[in-house]
Parts: structure tokens; C-alpha cells; sequence
């Protein structure tokens, strides 16, 4: 194997790591500057693109998800929250029967209010603010109902 020695215009550098060319014949000690630009163009746009496509794929997938979980709730009012209010709070809170009481006939109306619900039929007959009005109190499994719906549509 043959070692070859740097001609007579080569120097190391000051860390003795790198031969710089000392003539100004050669090409390779500075760069081509348009190429550098063309190049740093092309991985800006490239790393663009990238983080668009990212960006947009994170919130389709937020909004999927938060989509089920609406659909979920919305599941769980029809089949179990809404025939639980129209049995036991009509038709006080119902106004097209002629309630005037704060409407519960709607899924936006009842989550509004969901929480404050799940307090009031948890009251015992007698305290202040106890619901249902002039009815006996609800079942322990009534009560769950309302709360499980509740917790879901809180988070």
C-alpha cells in the first residue's frame, strides 16, 4: 500500500485534523453557493410538507375520536338518560307538555345541566331543591344512571 504525501500547497489545519488547500486552483475548499441554496430551499420546502401532513393527520384523529366519544354519549342519552327524564321529571320539565320548569326534553339541555342534576336526585324527599318535585326519590340504579351519563359527558 502506497501512502501519498499532500503536495507542497497543502497545510493541516490548527487542530491538525483537516488538509486545507493553500492555492486558490482549487475548487473543493469553497463550497458551491447556489447549490447550498437550491439545497437548503428544497429541505425547508421537504420539512414543510412534512409537518403540514403531521399536523393535519394529529387533528383528524382528535377529531375522531372526539366524534365516538360524542356519539357515545349521545348512545347513552337516547337509551337510557332520555326515557329515565321523560318517566320521571314530565311534565314539569318538558314544555310541550305545558312544563315551565327549566326544559329537559333535548340532549344539549340535559348536559348543560347534568351535573346539577345527578345533586338534586341524590337529595333526600324533604331537602331543599330535591327532584323529583312531588314524586318519590329514584331508585339507587336510576341514580347510577344519571351519574355514569354524567361522568361521561364531563370528561
Amino acid at each position: 500500500m502506497q501512502v501519498l504525501k499532500p503536495p507542497k500547497d497543502f497545510f493541516y489545519g490548527r487542530e491538525g485534523k483537516f488538509l486545507v488547500l493553500a492555492s486558490n486552483n482549487c475548487h473543493l475548499a469553497k463550497p458551491n453557493q447556489k447549490l447550498m441554496k437550491k439545497a437548503i430551499l428544497l429541505s425547508s420546502i421537504c420539512l414543510s410538507f412534512v409537518l403540514i401532513i403531521f399536523s393535519c393527520s394529529r387533528k383528524s384523529s382528535a377529531a375522531a375520536t372526539t366524534s365516538k366519544k360524542m356519539a357515545a354519549d349521545v348512545a347513552m342519552y337516547e337509551t337510557s338518560v332520555k326515557p329515565l327524564i321523560a318517566a320521571k321529571c314530565a311534565p314539569c320539565h318538558f314544555p310541550a307538555e305545558g312544563g315551565k320548569k327549566r326544559a329537559l326534553d333535548t340532549y344539549d339541555s340535559v348536559k348543560v345541566v347534568a351535573a346539577d342534576i345527578v345533586r338534586r336526585v341524590e337529595l333526600n324527599p324533604g331537602e331543599k331543591g330535591f327532584m323529583p318535585f312531588k314524586k318519590p326519590k329514584l331508585s339507587a340504579e336510576e341514580i347510577a344512571v344519571f351519574k355514569k351519563w354524567a361522568e361521561e359527558v364531563a370528561r
